[in-house]
């Protein structure tokens, strides 16, 4: 088998779609699509579009890299088309499944309440050393 190019013959680009991590609701993703190619060396122009999901805004959809604020669960459609400027690319798709994060167990948190009296042990020793000393006190004093 010989391929054969025929020199000013455009090849048209491919469009790769990748995101890193899961997606959560109230959170921002980002989708990917700085690994498409043209395999001419011709630069690339970039066209986001959302196919499936409740309505966001994309921002700017011409970016490599498109940041998306996820505000709602649910299923969600992403597109990507990439130009060479005489030819476009099939799309490349991605699916997010947007879901609510699972509520994290807080830290207990100890904390010793310190009260402003003694306790009463404290109390009872120091009357009891008093009356024993007062005592003392009064025998020593009979004594003589």
């Amino acid at each position: 088998r010989v391929t054969i190019f025929i020199s000013g013959a455009n090849r048209p680009p491919k469009a790769q779609v990748t995101v890193k991590g899961e997606a959560f609701v109230g959170e921002e993703i980002i989708l990917d699509g700085s690994k498409s190619s043209d395999p001419d060396n011709n630069s690339l122009t970039y066209d986001w579009q959302q196919v499936i999901g409740p309505p966001i805004d994309l921002g700017d959809a011409n970016t490599p890299q498109l940041r998306v604020y996820l505000a709602q669960q649910g299923m969600y459609r992403f597109q990507l088309q990439v130009s060479d400027g005489l030819a476009r690319s099939a799309p490349a798709s991605i699916i997010l499944q947007v879901k609510a994060r699972e509520p994290q167990e807080k830290a207990c948190q100890c904390t010793i309440s310190g009260s402003k009296n003694p306790p009463v042990s404290l109390v009872l020793f120091g009357l009891f050393f008093v009356i024993a000393f007062w005592r003392r006190r009064r025998e020593v004093r009979t004594c003589r």
